[in-house]
């Protein structure tokens, strides 16, 4: 142990021990520590405190950075592959019907390509239909009138506000969904639709 250890320890009237832990990390600073430390180094107590916190801090970012990475970076990349699978759906699940179906389906890769380039143009109609003048309103109409004092839509900017910012976490959800509704729809019929041309 350190004389100078022992001398803190003497003009505090704690045991040289006390101050050893504290240095060493193995015990933390007391109120009444903190107190006889405050007036020994002409300091005000919160000082002691704040450099406590600070280790005790230090310590469980320690801890839980492994914790946190360990537990994080999977949930991570299952969310981006889910994410993935859910927005190739509309490839996905008609390939899967057109080759598990028990009677033929003639001209497979033109099946899955019609599904899939309908369920996603839909979603890009509705996209450009809808979000485009929700936005140009938003952006251009709102302000305006907002800033002379009438109404101007607050329901309206903050849908166009609210599918700005999330609005890509919904953007597999429906091409999925018409994708499943179209190959059912059109799995049954896909011979008589393709039949002109195979002859």
């Amino acid at each position: 142990m350190d004389r100078s250890q022992d001398r803190i320890g003497l003009a505090l009237g704690v045991p040289a021990r006390r101050i050893n832990e504290i240095v060493l990390g193995k015990r933390g600073i007391t109120d009444d520590t903190a107190l006889r430390l405050a007036r020994y180094f002409k300091m005000s107590p919160q000082f002691w405190f704040g450099l406590q916190m600070d280790y005790e801090l230090d310590l469980a970012q320690d801890m839980l950075k492994g914790g946190l990475e360990r537990e994080v970076i999977p949930m991570t990349v299952a969310v981006a592959v889910s994410y993935i699978l859910v927005t190739l759906i509309p490839l996905l699940y008609p390939t899967y019907v057109s080759f598990r179906t028990r009677q033929f389906l003639p001209r497979r890769l033109l099946f899955v390509g019609i599904v899939a380039a309908l369920s996603y143009g839909i979603e890009s109609f509705f996209l450009l239909a809808i979000g485009l003048p929700l936005e140009a309103y938003a952006v251009f109409v709102a302000p305006p009138l907002e800033s002379s004092g009438h109404p101007y839509g607050y329901s309206l900017v903050s849908i166009a506000e609210f599918i700005k910012h999330w609005g890509w976490l919904f953007l597999p959800i429906p091409p999925a969904v018409v994708s499943v509704v179209l190959t059912r729809y059109l799995v049954t019929r896909w011979a008589r639709i393709v039949e002109p041309l195979w002859r």
